[in-house]
C-alpha cells in the first residue's frame, strides 16, 4: 500500500505529453501541429493548481512560446491497479480521473 501511494505521488506531481506537436515534412506552410497534455486531476486545489501550470509551461516549451488550447476536459485514465490485501482478504482497485488539453501552435 506505501508503495502505490509513493507511485500515485511520483505519477501526479507533473503534467506530461500524451502527443506532441510535429509539423510533417511536406506540411502547408499554414499548418498547425496539434499536441495533448494530461495531468492528475485530483488532490488538493493547490496541487492541481500547479499540474495545470505545468501543464501550460509544457505546451508553451513544445510550441516555442505561442499556442491556442482548442479543448480540455477530465476522463478516466486507462491506468487501474489492483491490490491484493491478504490480511482482510479482499482486492482494492485505484482509478485515477486526468484532465486532458487539447493544443495548436500558432
Amino acid at each position: 500500500m506505501k508503495f502505490f501511494l509513493i507511485l500515485v505521488i511520483l505519477m501526479g506531481c507533473s503534467a506530461s505529453h500524451v502527443t506532441k506537436p510535429k509539423v510533417p515534412e511536406h506540411a502547408p506552410e499554414n499548418y498547425r501541429p496539434v499536441g495533448m497534455v494530461k495531468y492528475l486531476n485530483e488532490g488538493l486545489s493547490y496541487v492541481r493548481e500547479q499540474r495545470r501550470e505545468d501543464a501550460f509551461k509544457e505546451m508553451s516549451e513544445a510550441c516555442n512560446g505561442k499556442y491556442k488550447v482548442l479543448e480540455e476536459g477530465e476522463r478516466p485514465d486507462n491506468f487501474t491497479l489492483s491490490t491484493y490485501n491478504p490480511a482482510v482478504k479482499s482486492i482494492d482497485t485505484y482509478k485515477s480521473n486526468y484532465w486532458y488539453i487539447s493544443y495548436s501552435c500558432e
